[in-house]
């Protein structure tokens, strides 16, 4: 993983400067008249993201309208279900905003089919963005980092880091005795914008290993990511307290 870092000095710094981004990208495509497509991630941090940009959710300053949201990926759950990525925006960001902003659009996953035709289902919806080699383009992917190294749901040893003609895949993970859906390897590095996100203690032993010693190894599935566009870490200080000279 070859990316910018730049460490906060908390993690509301952070999800402050991720929101910024994204109103930023969201008020540059509305002054061109398009839409900006950004895919979230699931997690404790992206929740606090949520949580900020509800609280200015009613700004007029947002024209929400202009933002078009994806899962980057999603348990095989229910949509309602506690563990649903899908479920956690809806609660703490897009209920209070469709409540005012009729034309803000998050696509749920359709967990109620198989995963596989999921997957295809959700990859036939991302045919609405800009395409490059027969794959959408993101103007925004959020990504979290796991500490075996996975990305989105795409977890060591699995089959979906090999996946090179779908936008999005049902993935089986062994380890976790389940299925995940989750945006593919090539539709990730040819987004305009990639911000991994990294906050906390648990985060310090792989961000030194894919950042400080700058390795390759492929087990890492965040190493797979080789970006077109921008691409960009925002860590909290505790999750890179072990980068040298940090």
């Amino acid at each position: 993983m070859q990316a910018q870092l730049t460490i906060f000095s908390s993690d509301k710094a952070l999800v402050e400067a991720v929101a910024s981004r994204m109103i930023q990208l969201i008020q540059q495509a509305h002054a061109e008249q398009r839409q900006c497509n950004i895919a979230l991630s699931g997690g404790s941090t992206p929740k606090r993201l949520y949580e900020y940009l509800r609280q200015r959710a009613h700004n007029n300053d947002i024209p929400w309208e202009h933002a078009h949201f994806f899962l980057g990926d999603e348990r095989y759950v229910p949509n309602d279900h506690p563990d649903s990525n899908y479920a956690l925006a809806q609660r703490y960001l897009f209920d209070d905003l469709l409540q005012h902003k009729n034309k803000v659009a998050i696509e749920a996953v359709a967990t109620h089919l198989s995963p596989q035709q999921a997957a295809q289902d959700y990859s036939q919806r991302l045919s609405c963005l800009p395409q490059k080699n027969h794959l959408p383009v993101f103007d925004l992917i959020l990504l979290g980092i796991g500490e075996d190294g996975h990305t989105a749901s795409l977890f060591p040893d699995t089959n979906a880091l090999k996946e090179t003609e779908h936008g999005f895949v049902a993935n089986y993970v062994d380890k976790l005795k389940c299925w995940r859906l989750s945006i593919s390897i090539p539709v990730i590095n040819q987004a305009k914008q990639i911000i991994i996100l990294a906050c906390g203690a648990s985060k310090q032993t792989i961000l030194k290993q894919v950042l400080d010693e700058a390795k390759t190894d492929p087990q890492y599935p965040v190493n797979h990511i080789q970006a077109q566009g921008q691409f960009e870490c925002f860590a909290d200080k505790e999750a890179a307290r072990l980068i040298d000279g940090k």
